[in-house]
């Protein structure tokens, strides 16, 4: 009946999906039923329809129902994927930014070290002046938490030098660590303040929270389908993107 296909066109106008397509059969099997029961008594085919889409309910009240009940979903999966790519960026950045700092990092760990060496280069002992330039040195940089200096193949403890910065350990963000190097006669030792700990921990948040919102994102648009099966929920959940476009390519 073309004024049925009309009336049900004119309502889910303008969306699509199966899920649409499902409901468009059902409105359509429900208004067919419907004026056939009217024609069985005694209605005409034009009577029969009109009474059956008048009792269905105003076309445009009908119309904004359902756009209403589509558009709900489809904001919340946009909002959830401009999330999840907010946080991906924010972590692709973290990480980008991290790399820098810890080129920046090294190089100055290098060259504290190589001015040491330098500043040691003059011989077997240290004078006063040469302590005082050596600690010059490791004060100088700001990540350097301590400076040790010790004839080489000695024990640590007999230090000619130390020099040390006090050291603020925070769980989850930063950690000491050491490094050394040697000339064959010095032994130049350097702890500094890392914060790599802070750095990976924050990237692995942001990832984190992109993968699970784009899993979410992801098992939503697969449910509007109507194909959707526990398999591929989990293939999705553990292997993200690749897993949702195997899904697409199948479906």
């Amino acid at each position: 009946m073309k004024q049925i296909d009309e009336y049900v066109n004119s309502v889910y106008a303008n969306l699509d999906g199966t899920e649409a397509e499902e409901l468009k059969e059902e409105m359509r099997a429900h208004l067919l039923q419907a004026a056939q029961e009217l024609m069985a008594e005694g209605k005409t085919e034009e009577e029969a329809v009109k009474i059956a889409v008048e009792r269905f309910g105003d076309e445009r009240m009908i119309r904004g129902q359902v756009a209403e009940y589509f558009q709900i979903p489809r904001m919340f999966a946009v909002n959830v994927l401009r999330a999840a790519i907010v946080f991906a960026t924010l972590g692709i950045l973290l990480g980008c930014l991290f790399a820098y700092n810890e080129y920046q990092l090294t190089g100055e760990r290098e060259h504290v070290k190589q001015q040491a060496l330098e500043v040691l280069s003059i011989g077997p002992e240290i004078s006063e002046e040469s302590k005082r330039e050596l600690v010059k040195i490791a004060a100088a940089a700001p990540q350097i938490k301590s400076l040790e200096i010790s004839l080489a193949n000695t024990n640590p403890a007999d230090a000619d030098l130390i020099y040390q910065e006090p050291f603020k350990h925070v769980m989850y963000w930063n950690a000491a660590m050491g490094e050394a190097v040697s000339d064959g006669i010095w032994d130049v030792r350097i702890s500094y303040e890392h914060y790599q700990l802070g750095w990976i921990n924050s990237i692995m948040v942001c990832l984190v929270i992109y993968w699970v919102l784009f899993a979410i994102w992801a098992i939503m648009q697969a449910y509007r389908t109507r194909k959707l099966r526990i398999f591929w929920i989990v293939a999705i959940s553990l292997f993200n993107i690749p897993a949702y476009l195997v899904y697409r390519a199948r479906h």
